[in-house]
């Protein structure tokens, strides 16, 4: 509007012809501001393709009638057919010391087998140390079913570190 226009320029002339702006500065925190709200959207769409990657694969669980390890997992050994009776995802299970930790999937068979699978859906490949932090948790689970044979699979849609696939290969993940 020109009437707002004329108002706010004989009110404010004189702070507006004796200000220089700073333009490369202003436009360097407004980039800094916007890099860091696109940080956070890419960490809240990581996390989120890393559940629905989870969901799906234990709709596809639940789905199959009788599988073979060997038909999801490279270098499966067990090579019976495994019929699923319950599959759970994001399990939370809690340590001695108190601390809690979460499996992505835990699927429970027909026999006296339970499969647990942890899911990465990420470009940074699962280290040694998630593998070592995945036993850790096998072995909770092994502690609260002694009875059952506990199968472990790991999902990892980037891959894994050179260490970290010795690992795998070293406890029959």
């Amino acid at each position: 509007d020109g009437t707002l226009y004329l108002i706010l320029r004989q009110r404010f002339e004189k702070e507006i012809l004796n200000h220089e702006p700073n333009l490369i500065s202003d436009f360097n925190a407004e980039v800094a501001a916007l890099t860091k709200a696109n940080q956070e959207l890419r960490g809240k769409l990581n996390h989120i393709k890393g559940q629905m990657t989870e969901v799906q694969f234990a709709n596809t669980l639940r789905n199959r009638k009788r599988f073979r390890l060997a038909d999801f997992f490279e270098g499966a050994t067990d090579d019976q057919p495994l019929n699923l009776l319950d599959v759970q995802t994001r399990v939370i299970l809690q340590r001695p010391d108190g601390a809690k930790k979460e499996l992505d999937i835990v699927a429970l068979g027909s026999d006296d087998r339970v499969l647990l699978v942890d899911v990465k859906n990420q470009q940074e490949k699962p280290n040694h140390q998630d593998v070592e932090d995945f036993l850790e948790k096998a072995a909770l689970v092994q502690a609260q079913h002694p009875n059952k044979t506990i199968l472990l699979a790991y999902l990892s849609l980037g891959g894994f570190t050179e260490k970290a696939l010795d690992l795998c290969h070293q406890y029959g993940i």
